[in-house]
C-alpha cells in the first residue's frame, strides 16, 4: 500500500502501527463492502439523503466497520452489525446537519425558478412516501424500505435487521395494514 503510493517505508502509517500491507484490507472485508455498499447507498437515499451525502455517510459507515472489523467478524450476524453501524451513521449525519447554518434563497430565486413538472411530481411522491414511512414504527419502516423499495428478499432483510424471517413478514404485514388504514382514514376525513 505505502509502496504503491511511493511513501518511504519509515513514513508509512500502516507499517508504523505494526501492520503489513496485506493486513490492512482483508479480502473478506473488501468482499463484504462490495456485497452491501449499493444496498446501503439506496437505503441512505430513501432515508432522505442526497446522492453525495449518502455516499459520504455510507463511506463513513464502512470506515467505522473497518475500524471495528474484529467485532464485525465476531458478531453472530455480520449484516445486522453493519446495518446498525449504517443507521447510526445516518443519525449522526442528521444531528450534524441540524447544527449547520441554512442558506436561504432570495425572492428572485423563487420567482424565476421554472419547475419541471415530472421532477416536481416525482419529488412530491418521494416526500409523501418518506413521510408515510417515517410515521411507522422504526422496525416496520426499515422492513418496508428494504423489502418494498430496495427489492430485498425477506431473508436479506432479516439478516440486515438481525431478526427472523417470520418477524420480517409480520412487520411487513403490520406496515401495510398501517399504511392502508391511514390512507383510508385520511380519505374519509378528506385530509391529504
Amino acid at each position: 500500500m505505502c509502496v504503491g503510493r511511493r511513501l518511504a517505508t519509515g513514513a508509512c502509517p500502516a507499517l508504523q502501527a505494526g501492520a503489513s500491507d496485506g493486513q490492512l484490507l482483508s479480502r473478506d472485508f473488501g468482499n463484504f463492502h462490495d456485497a452491501h455498499r449499493v444496498v446501503f447507498l439506496k437505503y441512505a437515499r430513501f432515508r432522505g439523503l442526497s446522492y453525495f451525502d449518502a455516499e459520504d455517510v455510507v463511506h463513513e459507515a464502512f470506515v467505522t466497520l473497518y475500524r471495528k472489523r474484529e467485532r464485525l467478524w465476531q458478531s453472530d450476524n455480520h449484516e445486522a452489525f453493519a446495518f446498525t453501524v449504517l443507521r447510526n451513521a445516518i443519525v449522526d449525519y442528521f444531528r450534524w446537519k441540524d447544527r449547520q447554518p441554512v442558506a436561504t434563497g432570495t425572492v428572485d430565486d423563487l420567482l424565476y425558478c421554472e419547475p419541471v413538472s415530472d421532477e416536481v411530481d416525482r419529488l412530491i411522491l418521494q416526500l409523501d412516501l418518506r413521510r408515510e414511512l417515517d410515521r411507522l414504527p422504526d422496525r416496520q419502516a426499515d422492513c418496508m424500505r428494504l423489502h418494498a423499495l430496495l427489492d430485498q428478499d425477506t431473508d436479506t432483510v432479516a439478516r440486515y435487521l438481525g431478526i427472523s424471517q417470520s418477524a420480517v413478514t409480520s412487520n411487513l404485514s403490520h406496515a401495510r395494514k398501517g399504511l392502508r388504514h391511514r390512507r383510508t382514514t385520511e380519505a374519509e376525513e378528506g385530509t391529504p
